[in-house]
């Protein structure tokens, strides 16, 4: 589900959340351990859904024939616009579990963060989180703690980012999940005050609305949004549209469409807001385990800017 977090980067570098949430449930043999590949169309266990907790494997079980390939990547590339030259350059590693172990985020070839020395206990996992400056010079390094549902390695149930200290709490967000695995609240907090939140889950189908509420710096509430969201009949982690609403709860503020391949590999991405297409992903090729595409930017009338290709490689 789609949420402000720290960055895009620092999310996917301990996702793609057990203790205090009951919410999150087990799988049936406690385990840890479930989920088909979702994006199988011809497996019968469920309609792909990796949050079924009656399915007993797991999408980043190396010992499961059909494992999640389509989330976990490898790397991603974006490039100049000549189309060769790397702008920005992502890495990920893992390890047999197909947990987290590392990342590194490059610009113009020079390394400008660092994720590093991943401790898994159970479902927490801690690690550094390293800043560089333009000339790869070290400018500082944070604690970051994330706790995963028992579920599966996808789930966040707590992500806290650390001041210098190491101890003291900067961020913090909270996920709650049901028993079939869908979020059922969001929270967001900066230095111990309450900032984000997301409520009021309602589901019908494959589609859910709910609040998003937003906090000044004293914790008081100064707006709230509606945020409606549709998913694909594969599973619970593939958005098919995204929409946040205007003041009115009515009169659409953005929306992304995203579509899929009969393999659940993703072919198209467009960004709109107040009815105007400012971004597109689109002419997805695939490779192997290799995807690229070209990515497109307009500007507030929506007239085409620039267009940029994209590499994506998947574990």
């Amino acid at each position: 589900m789609k949420r402000v977090f720290l960055s895009l980067s620092l999310l996917l570098a301990v996702s793609m959340v057990t203790g205090v949430f009951n919410s999150c449930k087990d799988d049936k043999d406690g385990s840890g351990t479930e989920i088909t590949d979702p994006t199988d169309p011809t497996d019968p266990t469920d309609p792909t859904d990796p949050t079924d907790p009656t399915d007993p494997t797991d999408p980043t079980d190396p010992t499961d024939p059909n494992k999640y390939d389509w989330i976990q990547t490898t790397s991603q590339i974006s490039y100049n616009a000549d189309g060769v030259t790397e702008y920005t350059r992502q890495e990920y590693t893992y390890d047999v579990e197909g947990r987290q172990t590392g990342y590194k985020y490059y610009i113009n070839g020079t390394l400008r963060s660092e994720n590093r020395n991943y401790q898994y206990n159970g479902r927490t996992v801690t690690y550094d989180y390293d800043s560089y400056d333009t000339n790869g010079n070290l400018q500082s390094t944070t604690k970051i703690k994330a706790t995963y549902c028992d579920r599966n390695w996808m789930q966040l149930t707590s992500y806290i980012y650390y001041d210098a200290d190491g101890v003291t709490e900067y961020i913090r967000q909270e996920s709650t999940y049901d028993a079939e695995g869908r979020e059922t609240g969001y929270k967001y907090y900066i230095n111990g005050t309450l900032r984000i939140q997301y409520r009021n889950y309602q589901y019908n189908g494959r589609t859910v609305t709910y609040d998003y509420d937003s906090y000044d710096t004293n914790g008081n509430l100064q707006s709230t949004t509606k945020i409606k969201v549709t998913y694909s009949d594969r599973n619970w982690m593939q958005l098919t549209s995204y929409i946040s609403y205007n003041a009115d709860g009515v009169t659409e503020y953005t929306r992304q469409e995203y579509t899929y391949d009969a393999e659940g590999r993703q072919t198209g991405y467009k960004y709109y807001i107040n009815g105007t297409l400012r971004s597109e992903s689109r002419n997805y090729q695939y490779n192997g385990k290799t995807a690229t595409y070209d990515s497109d930017s307009y500007d507030t009338n929506g007239n085409l800017q620039s267009t940029t290709k994209q590499k994506i490689t998947y574990r």
